[in-house]
């Protein structure tokens, strides 16, 4: 009787052992991250993105932020119909991986999507030289980069103090390595400067006024999935600039900062 008496105990410890690690099992998993992403993901392929989107925002709160969550983001808001919010995460998304291809092609069809806009909307020539130039580079791939450029630079300029037959064909990769240093730290400077300053119009349509309250006359119109740049904040308005410099006060629930 005794013998049988304690094989129950340890039975019973057991299997209370086992039940405490299931349960505590259970009670992790909704907050691990890899489950989080898979019921996100079986979300998204059943078409269910309000659900898929939350799950998402999980990882954002978990400070997981990453170009590919942004990007899944940006599918979900677009397939549910939020262009802003789909623009605005793939605007995230580009600044962590802005040479990723599925990005970009998605990222330039969600764009075509935006009313009020035009072919002459497009960036100053300059810019889109840097973008050419820099664009698939993220800012600490930039970083990197520039300071390659520089030690270059100065490799070639101690080399040519020693070895003469150097200094013919030296100046002009000076001259070409700090044109490159010099352009790459104007787009490094547009970058940071741009850094909380850029938002997304995330409502349909916004009137835009020209004062900062609700009797001032309409501006013009601001569209779901526009490009801004705030200027400006003044009580419950900010003040924001267009790509065609048209400048205008808002109320911060029309647009969110990339």
């Amino acid at each position: 009787m005794c013998g049988r008496d304690r094989i129950i105990k340890i039975a019973t410890v057991f299997l209370i052992l086992c039940l405490g690690k299931t349960s505590f099992a259970e009670q992790r998993r909704p907050h691990d991250p890899d489950y989080i992403f898979y019921e996100a993901s079986r979300c998204y392929e059943a078409a269910q993105y309000k659900e898929a989107i939350a799950e998402y925002s999980l990882l954002l709160k978990q400070d997981l932020e990453s170009g590919p969550l942004h990007y899944n983001l940006g599918n979900c808001y677009l397939k549910k119909g939020e262009l802003g919010r789909a623009i605005l995460n793939y605007e995230r998304a580009k600044r962590i991986i802005p040479s990723d291809g599925d990005l970009e092609a998605n990222y330039k069809y969600a764009t075509s999507l935006i009313q009020g806009t035009s072919p002459g909307d497009a960036a100053p020539w300059y810019e889109q030289i840097l973008e050419r130039l820099f664009g698939g580079l993220s800012l600490n791939g930039l970083i990197i980069l520039l300071s390659m450029i520089y030690a270059f630079s100065m490799l070639i300029f101690i080399a040519r103090i020693y070895f003469k037959g150097l200094r013919r064909y030296s100046m002009t990769a000076i001259a070409i390595l700090i044109a490159l240093f010099i352009s790459g730290s104007l787009s490094l400077y547009g970058r940071i400067s741009a850094i909380g300053k850029e938002a997304i119009a995330i409502m349909d349509q916004a009137e835009v006024k020209r004062e900062p309250f609700d009797r001032a006359p309409a501006h013009f119109i601001l569209y779901e999935g526009m490009k801004i740049r705030v200027i400006d904040s003044k009580g419950e308005w900010i003040k924001i600039s267009t790509s065609d410099k048209k400048v205008g006060w808002v109320r911060p629930s029309t647009i969110e900062v990339i």
